[in-house]
């Protein structure tokens, strides 16, 4: 089986699961250590809609940058499941605060 497949039965499995006609999803794996692309959907099911939402989706300015975080993240040893309690102070480059 394939990551797009895998991929492929995720996203229709998720829906399914929420049981809510009309809802879509969006799904793009990448291997962390390359960037390459490994799967990637881009709705529930291409005959109804032929939209591709993981290219062409609209997103919150949050979702573009999350995936940056969360690499630095991963780079620095945490996990996906790690929790932060207790962050310390974040700053920015020339930062007037």
């Amino acid at each position: 089986r394939t990551a797009q497949e895998a991929a492929e039965r995720a996203v229709a499995a998720g829906l399914a699961k929420l049981g809510r006609p009309g809802l879509e999803a969006a799904l793009v794996a990448l291997d962390p250590r390359t960037g390459d692309v490994l799967a990637m959907v881009g709705g529930g099911d291409y005959r109804r809609s032929t939209f591709n939402r993981a290219t062409r989706g609209r997103r919150q300015p949050g979702s573009a940058f999350k995936p940056f975080v969360f690499a630095a993240a991963l780079s620095r040893g945490y996990s996906p499941v790690s929790v932060i309690d207790r962050p310390g102070a974040v700053s920015a480059p020339n930062n007037p605060e």
